[in-house]
């Protein structure tokens, strides 16, 4: 007997992109953007034609909510994930990138340790680079 446990991920391209978007939660406080998102929405809703499929009806309702959101509330801008990251610290990577592949192609101790050193450098560098900015 032989027994298995399988561990599937999906795709990022499975992955629905309407779940990943952030509304602006500031413009639904202010009374004034809400009460034009209720407008707009029940504008929409109104007139499009009532069906029998619930499927089409869903769908209906969510674009509606979808376009409405888009266009009154908006969706919230991302901040910037990793402002400490730019070209230096970029070049150092390619650089520490470089004398791995070298090292591995090449075993012997005179590209290890360059690598090593390398490697070291920009570890150095990029905590530099997380501490001040």
């Amino acid at each position: 007997m032989l027994k298995t446990t399988l561990k599937q991920k999906l795709p990022n391209i499975y992955k629905n992109p309407i779940l990943l978007t952030k509304w602006n939660k500031t413009n639904i406080q202010v009374p004034s953007k809400l009460r034009q998102y209720r407008t707009s929405l029940h504008n929409k809703l109104k007139n499009t034609p009532d069906t029998n499929n619930i499927n089409e009806e869903w769908e209906r309702i969510k674009e509606a909510i979808t376009d409405a959101v888009n266009e009154v509330i908006q969706i919230q801008s991302r901040p910037p994930r990793n402002e400490w990251w730019d070209e230096e610290c970029r070049q150092h990577i390619k650089k520490k990138n470089k004398a791995r592949s070298k090292w591995l192609q090449q075993n012997i101790t005179a590209s290890q340790e360059a690598h090593k050193k390398m490697r070291i450098e920009a570890n150095v560098l990029i905590r530099r680079k997380k501490r001040h900015g």
